[in-house]
């Protein structure tokens, strides 16, 4: 199992498994769909969340959930692209696929 490096740069063991949510507009669901991710009896994950360039507080959910849980990453697009077109989404995944 190899190292990664969280947002704080401190090493960690690589997940077994990433996660990966797409989100626009989501500030009315998003903490919802964040806890009910968190909260499974599995732990050995990483939860990679990209924000498809929202015009809400998704972000700034997103960023206060980062803050508090290193398993979670995330990113944000710089313009709308559709969520199924963020191929870049799986980029960052360390888990394993498959």
């Amino acid at each position: 199992m190899g190292k990664a490096k969280t947002a704080q740069g401190e090493k960690k063991n690589m997940p077994l498994i990433s996660v990966i949510m797409g989100v626009h507009n989501g500030e009315k669901t998003l903490s919802r769909a964040i806890d009910s991710i968190l909260n499974q009896t599995f732990s050995d994950f990483e939860l990679i969340i990209c924000d498809d360039f929202s015009t809400d507080a998704t972000y700034k959910i997103m960023k206060s959930y980062a803050l508090k849980d290193n398993r979670i990453i995330i990113l944000k697009n710089e313009r709308n692209l559709g969520l199924a077109a963020r191929r870049g989404g799986s980029g960052p995944a360390e888990g394993r696929c498959g």
